[in-house]
């Protein structure tokens, strides 16, 4: 009788084996299944990826139209569906369209010259008459400026400031509103004037070229106005705001508002 019992007690472990034998080898085709699935998805989703990879690739790259939410620095903006050029941000959204603070860049430059820019974004420069047209008549602009003698320092705000494009040799069309602090609104008489260079006087009534003799390029009235931020630097005869002689100047240009 115990021989029977342990005989039946043998064979039930070995059902019981081999039922688990083929649970394992069951859980086993599964993971198999599992594996292969996850390696044809993963193979599918790389090929996918790398699709789009190739697609972004072709796209143009898109640039920011301001210095608005951009750090301190050289960056590049792009005016609708204009190139792509640099612009030097100050924080806050401005961006610096002319500087100057040692004299080691000649503002006595051509025509050419002040409609594409000059200059060295990290030192002294002059943002392009056609670079501020593009972005001036994309959306209202202030204009600030920031002047240093050895009279002190000047400084004002105009709250509507417009460059108009080449066909019109780029009018001061608008400075709107003058915000100013120790002088007073010294840009006024030159609004609707056409730029002036040496080498093209646009200056009303054929009046003599202010730009000449080395004065540089400027929005000149008749009588050549009361400022002028690109004159010879540090001369008795230089950066006028109404007086003459600055040892620096700096103006920027943001989108109104903020």
């Amino acid at each position: 009788m115990f021989q029977f019992y342990t005989l039946v007690s043998c064979e039930a472990r070995e059902i019981n084996l081999a039922t688990k034998h083929r649970g394992s080898e069951h859980q086993l085709m599964h993971c198999e299944f599992d594996k292969n699935s996850t390696e044809y998805y993963l193979r599918r989703n790389e090929h996918k990826l790398n699709e789009c990879l190739k697609l972004a690739a072709t796209l143009p790259k898109r640039f920011p139209t301001s210095c608005l939410n951009l750090t301190s620095g050289i960056h590049e903006i792009q005016i609708r569906k204009g190139n792509p050029f640099q612009v030097l941000c100050d924080g806050d959204g401005w961006i610096i369209i002319q500087r100057r603070f040692n004299g080691s860049q000649d503002f006595n430059k051509s025509w050419e010259e002040y409609v594409n820019g000059f200059g060295d974004l990290n030192g002294e420069f002059f943002m392009g008459l056609e670079k501020q047209h593009l972005v001036t008549s994309l959306k209202k602009h202030d204009m600030h400026f920031k002047l240093t003698s050895i009279r002190g320092v000047s400084m004002g705000k105009y709250d509507n400031f417009r460059i108009g494009n080449a066909a019109s040799l780029y009018t001061l069309q608008s400075i709107g509103k003058f915000y100013g602090f120790q002088y007073e609104n010294n840009l006024e008489r030159h609004v609707n004037q056409k730029f002036t260079t040496y080498d093209r006087n646009n200056i009303p009534n054929d009046y003599k070229n202010c730009a000449a003799n080395g004065m540089g390029g400027w929005w000149y009235p008749e009588y050549c106005g009361d400022s002028n931020l690109n004159a010879p630097f540090g001369k008795d005869s230089g950066i006028v705001w109404p007086w003459r002689g600055g040892t620096s100047s700096i103006m920027k240009i943001r989108q109104h508002g903020y």
